[in-house]
């Protein structure tokens, strides 16, 4: 009795695993003549390369003045002069060493990691000596940012998006971007929160971009590090373009 009980279970499992075979091979995922059916149909398309035009070229360089504003705080009081005070009023020379040309995806992450976000530029005082760090690398990052190809207006500005369903625990350490954009000018504002149980630990620079020339007209960076002790410093950069 027990074999034929196990006899008529293994005749079930058969059954049932055969029709699910046929099923699959009548939807086509399973093919017998083809060990490789994801790759039939496929042939060697090339893929879609989508160019972008610059007003500008490489080695070209621009010249910014650059205001540094702000303070170091003692126990909840002004106790000294910012970071950067040092390069207040200089005049900084920006070249671009990278632009990127084409891309083979018009998606949001792709636009943002091959297009905007790669390094574009060089800063120097205008005598050609080097900037100190991290202002250096903060100049040159959001720079980058800033200079946008001509072409696909409607399809840059979708691609600087902002997170609004984010919690404010999810925000910290995302650079959450937002744009708007009118008849001459795309406006970009990106915020950074370094720590969610201390508002005051944050980073946001925005800047007015020109749709004619792809540059931004200027570019305004602040940063803010206050402990709940009351220790840290405001910092704002305020760079603007000398034609």
């Amino acid at each position: 009795m027990e074999r034929r009980i196990l006899f008529g279970f293994a005749i079930i499992l058969l059954f049932c695993s055969s029709v699910i075979l046929i099923g699959i091979m009548q939807q086509g995922i399973v093919d017998p003549g083809n060990e490789n059916p994801e790759d039939e149909g496929t042939g060697n398309e090339d893929p879609d390369i989508y160019e972008f035009e610059w007003a500008v070229d490489v080695g070209d360089t621009f010249n910014f003045q650059i205001i540094v504003t702000g303070m170091t705080i003692f126990d909840f009081a002004e106790s000294g002069p910012p970071p950067y005070i040092e390069c207040n009023e200089s005049m900084i020379c920006a070249e671009v060493t990278y632009l990127p040309r084409n891309t083979t995806s018009l998606d949001n992450a792709t636009l943002l990691s091959e297009i905007i976000l790669p390094i574009k530029f060089n800063c120097t005082f205008e005598n050609s000596s080097a900037l100190p760090e991290p202002l250096h690398g903060k100049l040159i990052r959001l720079l980058s940012w800033t200079i946008v190809p001509l072409d696909n207006w409607e399809l840059l500005h979708s691609s600087y998006y902002k997170n609004n369903f984010l919690e404010l625990r999810d925000y910290v350490g995302q650079e959450i971007c937002s744009s708007k954009m009118d008849d001459s000018s795309l406006n970009i504002t990106v915020r950074k929160q370094r720590n969610w149980l201390h508002p005051g630990a944050v980073e946001i620079w925005g800047s007015p971009i020109n749709m004619t020339t792809g540059l931004p007209y200027l570019m305004v960076y602040s940063d803010a590090s206050i402990t709940c002790d009351g220790e840290g410093y405001t910092v704002s950069l305020v760079l603007h373009q000398i034609e």
